[in-house]
């Protein structure tokens, strides 16, 4: 199969044809006379790339935010049903999420996992 790889310049979906199809040479023809697609088959697939050190902070912080809640005294307090029974699995992963926050690296890491609450019946 020769397979080439067009994206529209205008929504940067990208599309395949395989120009051995003599049906999907006449629709790719049809698209590339409006003028609005690149062939991008030299540079398809793109490239994987490893995150950035900011990209890593960014998602830490993302991580801390989204797990803010768990310090709020109501959530934990034992008075209030229902409440967190795990909060402390919850306080060690943002530990470790907090490290890459405060001294990112680049690269793919290795991250905690999100605890799932339990909560009081």
């Amino acid at each position: 199969m020769d397979m080439q790889y067009w994206q529209n310049n205008e929504t940067n979906q990208v599309y395949g044809f395989n120009i051995s199809d003599a049906s999907q040479v006449q629709a790719l023809n049809e698209l590339i006379s409006t003028g609005t697609w690149t062939n991008i088959t030299d540079n398809w697939p793109p490239a994987i790339t490893s995150p950035t050190a900011d990209q890593n902070k960014g998602q830490a912080i993302f991580l801390l935010s989204q797990t803010d809640w768990v310090n709020e005294p109501d959530v934990y307090d034992a008075n209030n049903t229902p409440h967190l029974l795990n909060r402390q699995d919850f306080l060690n992963f943002r530990v470790q999420v907090r490290v890459i926050a405060v001294t990112p690296v680049a690269g793919n890491l290795d991250w905690p996992t999100l605890p799932v609450a339990q909560w009081s019946s």
